[in-house]
């Protein structure tokens, strides 16, 4: 009975950690779906964020959108300055960062490791009035051009219709 509870003990927060990624997360189908717009998720307690210094600060980029996370660990984690480090590598070496962000954070949190994350998304405005008046500014020299090139040609014909 207490050898099967000491392994009951050891394996329910695996259990519990599926469970709680499965569930709260339905944007995991594959490859996670991110939002049309600007967003901000949270991970911890709000309260661990303030005071203290960050302990992972990141900026990363994917589908258009430019990130930056914040995270601060509990004091009672038991990740060293390398492992942070580590995890840092792994996030900035995975192709989809919001992705390996989110899947960290949860894990991190799961863990109790986390006290607090925010990970800020935006996706910069184009300013589509310069670009239309660059483009306007291209086609207005791209006709120049050509009607230079016509003059040239019609120049060139007159004067061997004048040789012959």
């Amino acid at each position: 009975m207490i050898l099967l509870t000491k392994r009951l003990i050891k394996i329910l927060p695996f259990i519990l950690g599926l469970t709680y990624l499965n569930t709260s997360n339905s944007q995991y189908i594959g490859r996670m779906a991110l939002p049309q717009n600007d967003f901000t998720w949270n991970w911890g307690d709000e309260t661990l964020a303030r005071g203290g210094h960050r302990q992972l600060s990141m900026i990363g980029s994917e589908s258009g959108f430019r990130c930056e996370l914040d995270a601060r660990m509990r004091i009672t984690s038991r990740l060293s300055r390398q492992d942070i480090r580590n995890l840092e590598n792994q996030i900035r070496n995975n192709v989809f960062f919001v992705q390996a962000v989110a899947n960290s954070m949860y894990y991190l949190e799961l863990q109790r490791d986390l006290g607090y994350a925010t990970l800020n998304c935006v996706r910069p405005q184009v300013d589509r009035d310069a670009d239309e008046e660059a483009r306007a500014n291209r086609e207005t020299r791209a006709r120049e051009r050509a009607a230079r090139e016509r003059e040239r040609r019609r120049a060139r014909r007159a004067r061997q219709d004048d040789d012959n």
